[in-house]
């Protein structure tokens, strides 16, 4: 068989869609006649009849029907392939809504580097500890932690594994003993993450994993205050090593069992899916990609 003229397809197509040779022509400012020529090479070549020709009209033959629906896909396809390389090769520009953690509140200058290399997007940061929902809550692009419900529409991009550590200011330690091991949490005050001063902390070891139920005077629903209150001796906090990092480097804070830290937690990256994505988009969800976690380290700081 000939090679496939896609130039032959397109019209045979576009006869179909417009419901006659004539209309077809006049659309693509073509004779009639060369209309009904390249349908009839196609034709030829396929050696099956397309289309059932009256004075009145046409319709589709069982072979033609199929070999339109297919026909119609493929052209579709090659079209927004073109597509989305015209908006690759095309210059971001435009908003960005990023949703993000409260304790990402400090990733400016990461964002501002972005700002710097794309002169032409804005961003607009909104913080918050819900999990968003990008459709129903308008956002472009999510940066969130944990487990991520399933979703047909929605593509998510592992960041980082953020490291967790129980942390307590030298004060505390030397006024209550440090815990040596997971099982003494229970006699310590905790400050804990929600609106429950009662919890099931889990922590690593050597044997698997231990779950100690603690409990605490405070609880937060911010992790930069639970932070803080770690730091003024209130007990001891669960927390990312982004939060605290500084905190241990300058002695404000010390890492209770080290030997045994609660499981490290995924951050991903989260944005519709779909043939669309804006160009301001994709270069923020790459540059992103490529950087986050060195800019996050380098903000934070290693222990």
């Amino acid at each position: 068989m000939p090679e496939p003229d896609l130039n032959d397809l397109f019209v045979f197509v576009q006869v179909v869609d417009s419901g006659s040779f004539t209309a077809a022509a006049r659309h693509r400012g073509s004779p009639t006649s060369t209309i009904s020529r390249r349908v009839a090479r196609l034709e030829r070549r396929l050696g099956s009849r397309l289309l059932h020709r009256t004075t009145r009209r046409l319709s589709l033959t069982d072979a033609g029907r199929r070999y339109y629906e297919r026909g119609s896909r493929i052209l579709e396809e090659l079209e927004d392939s073109e597509r989305e390389l015209a908006e690759l090769q095309a210059s971001p520009r435009g908003r960005v809504r990023l949703a993000a953690p409260l304790e990402h509140s400090e990733m400016m200058p990461f964002i501002s580097r972005f700002l710097a290399s794309y002169p032409d997007v804005r961003i607009e940061l909104f913080l918050t500890n819900r999990r968003v929902d990008l459709v129903e809550d308008g956002f472009d692009v999510a940066i969130q932690p944990g487990a991520l419900p399933e979703s047909s529409t929605v593509i998510a991009h592992k960041l980082m594994e953020s490291q967790f550590w129980l942390v307590a200011s030298p004060g505390y330690l030397l006024d209550r003993g440090e815990p040596e091991s997971p099982k003494d949490l229970s006699g310590h005050d905790c400050i804990l993450f929600g609106s429950s001063t009662d919890a099931v902390w889990t922590l690593k070891g050597d044997s698997g994993p231990s779950h100690t139920r603690v409990r605490g005077r405070i609880a937060v629903n911010h992790l930069l205050s639970a932070r803080d209150a770690a730091a003024a001796g209130v007990g001891i906090a669960m927390l990312p090593s982004m939060v605290c990092n500084a905190d241990i480097g300058v002695g404000a804070l010390r890492i209770v069992l080290p030997e045994s830290p609660p499981a490290s937690v995924p951050v991903w990256i989260t944005f519709q899916g779909g043939r669309h994505i804006s160009p301001a988009v994709r270069a923020f969800v790459d540059f992103t990609k490529e950087r986050f976690a060195d800019s996050l380290e380098g903000l934070y700081g290693g222990i």
